[in-house]
């Protein structure tokens, strides 16, 4: 997900000994800034340079590059997303005293490798970290790595290994007070895309308005999770035979993501894709090729070792199988 674990980990790195260092401190609250606002470029000006010296060490070092790793990733940038993932599992597996470190980052290059297409090792990865979160009874932690399984279980169009996923989402979520209203906006677009997958379209489509709506209330509207929010939202309308609603919420999607993320987000790569599909629907095909040539070419270029092609996507109709792209 893009990403549960980044709140998690951002509580768990103010609350290390770095924060006693003003400086380091600043630095590193600039770049969560700038990762909220989907800045990651600017992410990756901030951490590269700390990394590469030895101002951190130990378990600061390893957290350093899961957000190096973030900001990668959201660059489009798979092969050093991966090497700053590996570079933090390196620093962390042996630690001890940072088990909740190691497995969130377990679960981040999970995420990662499932957006490649991956899944095997992504599915590895990601119950690795749930054994870890349910050893240390984070239950918080627990109901999100539960969420990130039931998506990559629809990715593989297991339905019946979503559902089980989510009824334990339900059971565990009761038992944590920790979850925020992003964290209940991400079980919404894990429950909305099984009703999708089972043609239940009035389903997800009223989860995805409750998903937006809970981001847009507490992050506003300008932020890269309303964009996609409201192309998840557009794909349901679409699926739904509602070709109008659908290509209102796909265009505020897809400019929103173009503000916010940039042109090089994966988000707004598969929106260019699912927009011009709904395009070509209402018989815009000229607007629609040049949508979906830029799109496609983006895709191709970004993720050139990934098991997931365009043309696969094309036959899913949309977002699918690719809706780890957030």
């Amino acid at each position: 997900m893009k990403c549960l674990g980044l709140t998690l980990w951002i509580v768990l790195f103010i609350g290390s000994p770095l924060a006693a260092q003003k400086t380091l401190h600043e630095q590193f609250d600039e770049a969560f800034t700038a990762m909220r606002r989907g800045d990651s470029a600017s992410v990756i000006d901030i951490v590269k340079p700390i990394v590469r010296s030895n101002t951190l060490q130990g378990a600061d070092r390893g957290k350093a590059w899961i957000l190096l790793g973030f900001a990668y990733k959201a660059e489009g940038q798979y092969l050093p997303a991966q090497s700053a993932y590996e570079k933090a599992i390196s620093i962390l597996k042996d630690d001890p005293l940072a088990t909740k470190d190691y497995a969130l980052v377990l679960e981040t290059s999970g995420a990662l490798y499932r957006e490649m297409g991956e899944f095997t090792f992504a599915r590895n990865l990601q119950l690795q970290s749930l054994q870890l979160f349910k050893k240390s009874q984070d239950h918080a932690a627990i109901t999100r790595a539960l969420v990130g399984l039931s998506d990559l279980s629809l990715d593989q169009g297991d339905a019946k290994g979503a559902e089980r996923y989510l009824l334990q989402v339900e059971a565990e979520s009761r038992l944590t007070a920790d979850l925020d209203d992003d964290d209940r906006s991400y079980i919404l677009l894990a429950q909305g895309r099984l009703a999708l997958q089972r043609q239940d379209t009035d389903t997800a489509i009223a989860d995805y308005r409750q998903s937006l709506d809970l981001f847009r209330n507490r992050h506003g509207e300008e932020t890269p999770m309303s964009g996609w929010g409201y192309v998840m939202l557009g794909d349901a309308y679409a699926k739904a035979g509602r070709r109008a609603e659908a290509l209102q919420a796909l265009w505020q999607g897809v400019h929103l993501l173009d503000r916010t993320a940039g042109r090089k987000d994966s988000r707004y790569l598969i929106a260019e894709v699912v927009y011009a599909r709904v395009l070509d629907q209402v018989g815009r095909h000229t607007e629609a090729a040049q949508y979906r040539a830029e799109g496609e070419r983006a895709i191709q270029r970004q993720c050139s070792g990934c098991t997931i092609s365009v043309d696969s996507l094309r036959q899913t109709g949309g977002i699918g199988d690719v809706e780890t792209l957030r």
